[in-house]
Protein backbone atom coordinates (compact mmCIF):
# COMPACT_ATOMS: atom_id res chain seq x y z
CA UNK A 1 0.00 0.00 0.00
CA UNK A 2 2.09 3.04 -0.67
CA UNK A 3 -0.04 6.42 -0.88
CA UNK A 4 2.70 8.47 -1.08
CA UNK A 5 3.46 9.41 -5.11
CA UNK A 6 6.76 8.65 -6.63
CA UNK A 7 7.31 12.90 -6.93
CA UNK A 8 6.61 13.14 -3.36
CA UNK A 9 9.13 10.94 -2.04
CA UNK A 10 11.81 11.84 -5.07
CA UNK A 11 11.39 15.76 -3.02
CA UNK A 12 11.72 14.41 0.50
CA UNK A 13 14.56 12.20 -0.14
CA UNK A 14 16.48 14.86 -2.39
CA UNK A 15 15.65 18.16 -0.33
CA UNK A 16 15.41 16.10 3.29
CA UNK A 17 17.65 12.96 3.16
CA UNK A 18 17.96 13.11 7.01
CA UNK A 19 14.21 13.32 7.60
CA UNK A 20 13.86 10.70 4.47
CA UNK A 21 15.74 8.31 6.35
CA UNK A 22 14.79 8.28 9.99
CA UNK A 23 11.11 7.96 8.22
CA UNK A 24 12.19 4.22 6.67
CA UNK A 25 12.45 3.47 10.26
CA UNK A 26 8.46 4.39 10.78
CA UNK A 27 5.63 1.58 10.30
CA UNK A 28 4.38 1.91 6.49
CA UNK A 29 1.45 3.57 6.82
CA UNK A 30 2.92 5.95 9.50
CA UNK A 31 5.94 6.42 7.08
CA UNK A 32 3.39 7.63 4.26
CA UNK A 33 2.30 10.50 6.89
CA UNK A 34 5.14 11.76 7.75
CA UNK A 35 6.79 12.08 4.54
CA UNK A 36 3.47 13.61 2.87
CA UNK A 37 3.80 16.55 5.72
CA UNK A 38 7.61 16.84 5.06
CA UNK A 39 6.51 17.39 1.48
CA UNK A 40 4.14 20.02 2.27
CA UNK A 41 6.63 21.62 4.81
CA UNK A 42 9.33 21.70 1.18
CA UNK A 43 6.81 23.05 -0.87
CA UNK A 44 5.29 25.52 1.74
CA UNK A 45 9.27 26.72 2.28
CA UNK A 46 10.01 26.49 -1.30
CA UNK A 47 7.29 29.52 -1.93
CA UNK A 48 9.65 31.35 0.14
CA UNK A 49 12.93 31.35 -2.36
CA UNK A 50 10.75 31.40 -5.27
CA UNK A 51 8.21 34.60 -5.16
CA UNK A 52 9.54 37.64 -5.01
CA UNK A 53 6.25 39.55 -4.45
CA UNK A 54 4.76 39.42 -0.74
CA UNK A 55 1.04 39.01 -2.26
CA UNK A 56 2.34 36.22 -4.41
CA UNK A 57 3.39 34.18 -1.48
CA UNK A 58 0.19 34.92 0.05
CA UNK A 59 -2.00 34.34 -2.81
CA UNK A 60 0.18 30.65 -3.23
CA UNK A 61 -0.50 29.82 0.68
CA UNK A 62 -3.97 30.93 0.40
CA UNK A 63 -3.64 28.07 -2.41
CA UNK A 64 -2.44 25.59 -0.24
CA UNK A 65 -5.04 25.98 2.42
CA UNK A 66 -7.82 25.95 0.47
CA UNK A 67 -6.71 22.85 -1.47
CA UNK A 68 -6.28 21.31 2.22
CA UNK A 69 -9.95 22.76 3.56
CA UNK A 70 -11.33 21.04 0.07
CA UNK A 71 -9.80 17.95 1.02
CA UNK A 72 -11.14 18.14 4.47
CA UNK A 73 -14.51 18.92 4.30
CA UNK A 74 -15.23 17.46 0.15
CA UNK A 75 -12.62 14.59 0.27
CA UNK A 76 -12.03 15.75 -2.93
CA UNK A 77 -8.12 16.54 -3.98
CA UNK A 78 -6.93 19.05 -7.03
CA UNK A 79 -4.69 17.36 -9.22
CA UNK A 80 -1.66 17.84 -7.69
CA UNK A 81 0.61 14.79 -6.25
CA UNK A 82 1.24 16.14 -2.89
CA UNK A 83 -2.75 16.63 -2.51
CA UNK A 84 -3.52 13.44 -3.84
CA UNK A 85 -1.04 11.13 -1.03
CA UNK A 86 -2.90 13.08 1.87
CA UNK A 87 -6.25 12.21 -0.20
CA UNK A 88 -5.12 8.56 0.11
CA UNK A 89 -3.94 8.93 3.73
CA UNK A 90 -6.28 7.11 6.64
CA UNK A 91 -5.42 9.88 8.55
CA UNK A 92 -7.22 13.13 10.05
CA UNK A 93 -5.78 16.16 8.07
CA UNK A 94 -7.08 19.22 10.38
CA UNK A 95 -3.80 19.00 11.61
CA UNK A 96 -1.90 20.30 8.51
CA UNK A 97 -3.73 23.90 8.75
CA UNK A 98 -1.71 25.41 11.93
CA UNK A 99 1.42 24.65 9.34
CA UNK A 100 -0.23 26.64 6.34
CA UNK A 101 -1.19 29.35 8.74
CA UNK A 102 2.19 29.36 10.20
CA UNK A 103 3.93 30.26 6.94
CA UNK A 104 1.14 32.75 5.94
CA UNK A 105 1.53 34.61 9.29
CA UNK A 106 5.69 34.35 9.13
CA UNK A 107 6.07 35.55 5.48
CA UNK A 108 8.21 36.52 4.16
CA UNK A 109 10.45 34.96 6.71
CA UNK A 110 9.75 31.40 7.54
CA UNK A 111 8.93 29.90 10.64
CA UNK A 112 12.20 29.26 12.83
CA UNK A 113 10.98 25.30 13.71
CA UNK A 114 7.76 23.35 12.49
CA UNK A 115 7.88 21.12 15.38
CA UNK A 116 7.36 24.08 17.55
CA UNK A 117 4.04 25.19 15.24
CA UNK A 118 2.70 21.34 15.50
CA UNK A 119 2.70 21.73 19.25
CA UNK A 120 0.61 24.97 19.41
Amino acid sequence: MIFTTPETISLVKVARHDQFLAAMFLPPALREAVIAIYALDIELEHVQHVVKEEMMGHIRYAWWQEAIEQLITEKTARPQPLLQAFAQLNTPLNFLLPIITAYREHYPNPPAQIEKIMRE
